[in-house]
């Protein structure tokens, strides 16, 4: 298997591109026409000024174990609205990401990288194939580049998300999980977890540079299963084992140079960590799910009620939206929490095994928006506020209808 540290061989593709082409304007109307201009482009601007251009939807994967897992998205405000069972794929799906217009899940059970346009309705677009037997287990995206980890072998590896090739491939200690992005660098967690004895054992915390370097690593804990950045130089591990109370802890390190600045016990193994403000994370485990002020190194439960089964959450304005899968047989729920009134202000029912979640742009494609409404498009307008006869190559682009409502449409 080798040594960690060390690195895999590489494989790259390229990828041909083309030039744009210049639209000509017309230049004979000279000061008439720029003066229109400018009053539209004030007039459109104050219209978008209006518009809720960023509102999102709450996009979740499900995880059956050896078979396709579907995807449930919900808009993440009221009334709520929720679709269930879209593009069923993969086997055993363990996380989704969302970046540049696309859905990106990793499939455990076959090894592999699944991409869908993230349209109305999401649909497959590529894939990137691993070893089937890796056990791909989770990922991040920078600068159109994916690393993930592969629990079963030990190691992590980044593909390039236009050419699909590997860029480069690393060794490391037994079974990670985590990866993240922070500052520049790549971390990642080896778990330790020995996967021949099914015991745990001491983690290892990774900083990587994007060559695919090791510039720190720090040896702490026990099964430690994730990471969340406080701050410039900061962060929060939190893990343990599941059996042994006096492991389960939730680590203050520092990011530069790598190093344990704190600890604090936790209720429960807390394998899931998010940043609500200054002095609060969302801290989730299996059946526990509540706040952690690092202040006062308290942990703070939260009024949810029976559920369980707790693996990922989101924040979006004032609502915290949180998977509970349960039991992993029966149907799974999203559970939408209030900090403002701190209680549940919506549940939705989801298909079985959600397993993780991320929020997407709540847009339509061009090509959708234009062929469901067209007789109904007075205008169209390009992102600088330009008016266009139709939609010209890919991009943001704002449909202005007969009853003066606008829209915006994104062209892939």
């Amino acid at each position: 298997m080798g040594r960690p540290g060390s690195r895999l061989p590489a494989s790259r593709k390229t990828c041909p591109g083309g030039p744009l082409r210049a639209v000509p304007g017309l230049a004979a109307r000279g000061k008439v026409l720029s003066v229109k201009r400018k009053t539209m482009k004030r007039l459109f601007s104050l219209m978008l000024l209006s518009l809720p251009l960023f509102a999102q939807r709450v996009v979740v994967v499900h995880s059956i174990w050896s078979s396709p897992g579907s995807i449930s998205i919900m808009n993440a405000s009221p009334p709520f609205t929720l679709r269930n069972g879209i593009e069923p794929h993969g086997s055993t799906l363990n996380k989704v990401l969302y970046s540049s217009g696309y859905l990106y899940t990793v499939s455990s059970g076959n090894g592999k990288i699944y991409i869908l346009q993230d349209d109305n309705y999401p649909f497959l677009v590529d894939s990137i194939t691993l070893n089937p037997s890796s056990n791909p287990y989770s990922a991040v995206i920078n600068n159109n580049k994916i690393l993930i980890s592969l629990w079963a072998s030990d190691s992590l590896v980044l593909y390039d998300l236009t050419t699909k090739g590997m860029v480069w491939g690393l060794r490391v200690w037994r079974s990670p999980q985590y990866v993240g992005f922070n500052g520049g660098y790549f971390y990642a967690i080896s778990t330790g977890y020995n996967r021949d004895s099914f015991k745990t054992d001491t983690s290892t915390l990774y900083k990587i540079d994007t060559l695919g370097n090791i510039v720190d690593s720090l040896k702490f804990g026990i099964n430690l299963l994730y990471m969340e950045f406080y701050g410039t130089d900061t962060a929060f591990v939190s893990g343990g084992d599941w059996f042994d109370a006096t492991t389960r802890k939730v680590y203050l390190i520092s990011t530069n140079p790598l190093a344990i600045l704190d600890s604090t016990p936790t209720p429960q193994n807390i394998g899931f960590l998010k940043y609500v403000n200054t002095d609060t994370l969302l801290a989730l485990g299996y059946s526990w799910a509540g706040y952690f002020t690092p202040s006062s190194r308290a942990f703070i439960p939260l009024p949810l009620g029976s559920y369980y089964g707790f693996s990922e959450g989101e924040i979006y304005n004032e609502r915290i939206f949180i998977i509970a899968a349960g039991d992993y047989i029966s149907n799974g729920n999203i559970i939408v929490f209030n900090r403002n009134t701190n209680s549940v202000e919506h549940t939705a029912t989801v298909d079985v095994g959600p397993i993780s979640m991320t929020l997407s742009p709540n847009t339509l494609s061009a090509k959708e928006y234009a062929h469901k409404s067209y007789e109904n498009i007075k205008a169209v307008y390009d992102i600088t506020g330009r008016r266009v006869v139709k939609p010209i190559g890919t991009g943001v682009y704002f449909f202005v209808g007969d009853n003066g409502k606008v829209k915006k449409v994104i062209k892939r």
